[in-house]
């Protein structure tokens, strides 16, 4: 059967990077809504939402691995690694040197408190364990009972650094949480079934003969990203191209395939403590480790390309 040939020389192309898949989806949902077909603007307007979404992943995926070890959040854990450190031993000093005074006294009543086995044992938790613990820590000094300390220890600068500190801590660690490369799997999945789909439509509803034309038209946007997508795999570190409204695509052929994306999920096994290069293998003292004619029988049609409802 033409058509489903047709179809499956689209389905089974190398998936178009999020940025080209958008660029085709924008452009032919243009020329959908110059020729009245709504159902297919809507199925264009569905793939795009996808698209944008996979696009925010990548970037988010980006940014949480700006180094193989975690990225904004290892960063975050560092400055508050030495803050803690700092602050212990600003305890620990004053404990030493007034040990005979009440201010020592107190100082070793909070050593005691807040850091019994030092330090390192707050620092070397992993990120979520450490943040909780460090909230905890510094509500001590904010809230509780060692409020009226902060200014008789001269802890204020410590206190309300940590403090500042801790709301990055936290957004860090949500952003390293929040996107696997299983989610950006799933998402690229969904984008190519939607193309997919699309394609299909316009497959099934202008197949006939006469209709090639019309049919060309539609496909054209897909056509030429698939002809870009080989022609960048060609070369080897091609720039990012500009789609026709001057937009950049985003190329990320071959970034987002199977193997790449194993890698990725390996990855996040290791950085999730299951590996070699989880957390815990991380921390050190000095800097502890805290994305054509005539109805064709349904079973012979592939499931994405049966028709849309209209309605």
């Amino acid at each position: 059967m033409a058509h489903v040939t047709h179809y499956q020389r689209y389905s089974k192309n190398t998936q178009l990077s999020p940025g080209r898949a958008r660029v085709a989806l924008d452009q032919l949902l243009a020329v959908a809504i110059a020729m009245q077909l709504n159902d297919l603007a809507r199925a264009c307007r569905e793939g795009l939402a996808l698209a944008e979404r996979l696009v925010e992943l990548v970037a988010k995926r980006r940014a949480q691995r700006t180094t193989r070890g975690g990225g904004e959040a290892k960063t975050v854990d560092r400055k508050m690694d030495k803050l803690i450190r700092a602050l212990c031993r600003r305890l620990e000093d004053l404990a030493d040197s007034l040990e005979d005074e009440a201010l020592g006294e107190r100082a070793a009543e909070l050593v005691e408190q807040l850091f019994p086995k030092g330090y390192y044992a707050v620092t070397s938790l992993p990120y979520e364990d450490e943040l909780a613990e460090v909230t905890r820590i510094i509500k001590v000094f904010t809230e509780g009972e060692a409020a009226a300390d902060v200014a008789a220890l001269e802890l204020g600068m410590l206190v309300d650094r940590i403090d500042r500190l801790l709301p990055a801590y936290a957004e860090a660690l949500e952003l390293r949480q929040l996107v696997t490369a299983g989610d950006v799997r799933s998402a690229r999945d969904e984008v190519h079934a939607a193309t997919c789909a699309v394609v299909a439509f316009v497959l099934f509803h202008f197949r006939k003969p006469e209709e090639e034309e019309v049919r060309a038209r539609l496909l054209a946007p897909f056509d030429d990203q698939y002809a870009r997508a080989a022609e960048a795999r060609k070369r080897k570190g091609g720039a990012v191209e500009a789609g026709e409204d001057g937009a950049a695509v985003d190329d990320l052929d071959g970034a987002l395939d199977d193997e790449a994306l194993a890698e990725e999920e390996a990855l996040d096994e290791a950085v999730a403590g299951d590996g070699p290069e989880g957390e815990a293998a991380e921390a050190a003292p000095e800097v502890p480790a805290s994305d054509a004619g005539g109805e064709p029988p349904a079973e012979d049609v592939p499931p994405t390309l049966r028709p849309i409802p209209r309605g």
